[in-house]
């Protein structure tokens, strides 16, 4: 692993390019080439997260690309497609089989749903976004889609100021389905309050550089307190001559630098022998930093098909 500097002037010099951020996209575009190679080392991660809904959802963060695996209280279970609710032996409606979980996908705003219709807010960690506003999609009280009234036409989405102290929204709102976030100077928490509470309750936090948040969500068959997750990473844009590049060839980075070159010149021959060379670098310098250990086959007994796994709290 590197950082881009270490070889920013030879991949400039290549690209014959001054603009950084014409090479940052260019140095994000190879990186993302790579990386779907492969299961590649620094492409992995791994997450203790606590689940909401009675214990049977989780929210996974942004940087979350693909789930590898999942444990739930400890103990490991089953990933199953979001289809197999159609399946003979599947889930009834959206509820997994025990020692399972599905990925519903990636379209989801918030990290939790509401429990009752209420108002929401929105703050930030920095006063300098005071006054900016997000755009919540979704329905009110009554099922209706939420709106609002500009210059006489019905607009879809209602707006909610970032403010310290809080200004709530004179609508109710019963689900979000989209958010629209301006780029801000700090992180920003969408929130609402319990029936009863003053207490905050967090609906979302979206980063300064977050305009469309879009989370994944994993439904767990078995309900549990705590699951530990072990994922692919998303590809993050690089931003910065200092940005952390996870590779472990830096020789399989300019190659793909050149193979990229070639193909905006249209020298196709040319560019996919770049990339195989590229791709044959970047396993090679994997391989080295890789132990041979044994990933032994999985096995079911006759009980753990009917009986459910007694969980860690």
């Amino acid at each position: 692993m590197f950082t881009l500097d270490s070889v920013f002037d030879e991949i400039r010099q290549i690209l014959g390019i001054h603009d950084e951020k014409v090479v940052f996209s260019k140095v994000t575009q190879a990186i993302s080439i790579l990386a779907n190679g492969g299961e590649l080392d620094g492409w992995t991660g791994y997450l203790d997260l606590c689940t909401h809904s009675g214990g049977t959802c989780i929210t996974l963060p942004r940087e979350v690309g693909a789930v590898l695996a999942i444990a739930a209280g400890g103990q490991p279970l089953i990933g199953r497609d979001f289809l197999f609710q159609f399946h003979l032996n599947g889930m009834a409606g959206l509820k997994p089989v025990p020692w399972s979980w599905v990925d519903t996908g990636g379209s989801f705003a918030t990290f939790s749903e509401f429990l009752f219709p209420t108002k929401i807010y929105a703050t930030s960690t920095s006063s300098a976004d005071d006054n900016k506003q997000l755009t919540v999609f979704g329905f009110d009280d009554a099922g209706r889609p939420l709106g609002r009234n500009v210059s006489g036409e019905w607009v879809p989405g209602i707006q909610v100021v970032i403010k310290d102290p809080p200004v709530m929204t004179d609508e109710l709102v019963s689900r979000i389905t989209s958010v629209r976030k301006p780029k801000t100077v700090g992180s920003v928490s969408l929130l609402t309050r319990e029936y009863g509470s003053d207490d905050g309750v967090v609906l979302g936090v979206y980063e300064p550089d977050e305009t469309l948040p879009q989370y994944r969500r994993i439904i767990l068959g078995t309900p549990a307190n705590w699951v530990r997750v072990a994922y692919r990473k998303r590809v993050s844009e690089i931003r910065s001559k200092y940005d952390h590049i996870p590779l472990a060839s830096r020789t399989a980075l300019i190659s793909m630098i050149q193979s990229l070159k070639f193909r905006s010149e249209d020298n196709l021959p040319v560019a996919l022998e770049f990339e195989a060379d590229a791709r044959r670098l970047e396993a090679e310098a994997q391989a080295a930093l890789s132990s041979n250990l044994a990933r032994p086959l999985q096995i079911h007994t006759a009980d753990a098909l009917t009986e459910e796994p007694a969980l860690e709290a």
